[in-house]
């Protein structure tokens, strides 16, 4: 039989046509299937799998985890890390920027407690504990969208209160105010002066050649944007909005708007005597008499101290970095702008 076979493979055309399984169990030719024999185990099924070992680290989430920080922090952690004075300030401006509203105030964007993402918004835009995003994100445990959404959502709180607050102390608050200081009382009675000043906020080189183009200063010599900052002797401060660099101040003045603002607001609340609009000027063939002379030199002197204000509006460290890459910018305006009006409940006045 198996010589039968043999020949049928060599004469046969076709080298794997299968044979009749009768003619294999009459040869004795019954083959083994497959090889289960050998690596089958007593008790266990044939097709199993091994469980595959997870060897990833679970992650701790921060809802897990005790609070970052929390009511109580003492007063010298709170400027070091916010730049507030005590925690009884921070406190303070939480509850007038939120108009008392307590469901404002403990309103969350996170896992995080409403005193966490209040402390991290303050941090982050003082910028001196935390500098980047990924610091953020280690030091509180959540994402970088999360983070996003709590700046965003304190900057439009902020916003908002700003833009509720009549931007100047009124002729009765400044004339209060400035009761401290015996000079002003005097020398400024029954006129409410508002000193306005310029300065610039550094921002990255554009790639763009329009953007590269408006933003450059001739001025300061670099990219920027620049923003007008006003000034009462009452110690009461702010600013407006920022500007590309490339406007010249004139511009700025005359298109900005600060100045109808002003005179709106002078209208509103009228006092005996015009409010001072600054010091006498003239054209290149015109001279001062003997009073504009000293008048203009007395005012120059007393603005001096809207320096002091330039200083305070770049103090925090978000500003201080400038306008970098993918940043938003209605976002750092905004932060340009309620700063103005946060450092009014931070520091001591300037004058």
């Amino acid at each position: 039989m198996k010589t039968v076979q043999q020949m049928s493979e060599v004469t046969c055309d076709e080298q794997h046509i299968p044979l009749s399984k009768s003619l294999q169990h009459a040869a004795g030719m019954q083959p083994t299937r497959g090889n289960a024999k050998y690596v089958t185990v007593p008790s266990k099924c044939f097709f199993r799998s091994e469980a595959i070992k997870n060897n990833s680290v679970s992650r701790t989430l921060a809802a897990d985890s005790d609070p970052i920080v929390q009511l109580g922090t003492c007063d010298r952690e709170v400027k070091r890390r916010t730049g507030f004075t005590c925690e009884a300030a921070l406190l303070s401006y939480i509850f007038v920027v939120c108009n008392g509203d307590i469901k404002n105030v403990s309103k969350r964007s996170s896992s995080l407690t409403w005193y966490e993402e209040w402390f991290m918004h303050f941090e982050y835009i003082w910028g001196k504990s935390l500098t980047r995003i990924i610091d953020v994100e280690k030091e509180y445990g959540i994402g970088h969208k999360q983070i996003e959404a709590i700046l965003s959502a304190k900057v439009e709180i902020e916003y908002r209160a700003l833009k509720s607050w009549p931007t100047y102390a009124s002729y009765e608050e400044d004339v209060s105010l400035r009761e401290r200081k015996a000079k002003w009382k005097t020398k400024w009675a029954k006129r409410r002066p508002v000193c306005w000043d310029m300065t610039d906020i550094v921002a990255y080189e554009f790639t763009d050649p329009d953007m590269q183009r408006i933003t450059y200063s001739q001025y300061y010599g670099h990219n920027c944007f620049k923003g007008g900052i006003f000034t009462q002797f009452c110690g009461w401060h702010g600013n407006f909005d920022l500007w590309t660099g490339a406007v010249s101040d004139s511009d700025y003045n005359r298109r900005s708007g600060y100045l109808q603002a002003q005179e709106q607001f002078q209208n509103e609340d009228l006092v005996e005597y015009k409010t001072d609009d600054g010091d006498n000027w003239a054209e290149s063939d015109r001279t001062f008499n003997r009073y504009q002379t000293l008048g203009s030199a007395s005012v120059a002197s007393d603005r001096g101290g809207n320096e002091r204000s330039v200083n305070v509006m770049k103090r925090p460290g978000y500003l201080q970095r400038g306008f970098k890459p993918n940043m938003c910018p209605n976002r750092f305006n905004k932060v340009w702008r309620t700063w103005g009006f946060k450092s009014n409940f931070m520091f001591v006045p300037i004058l």
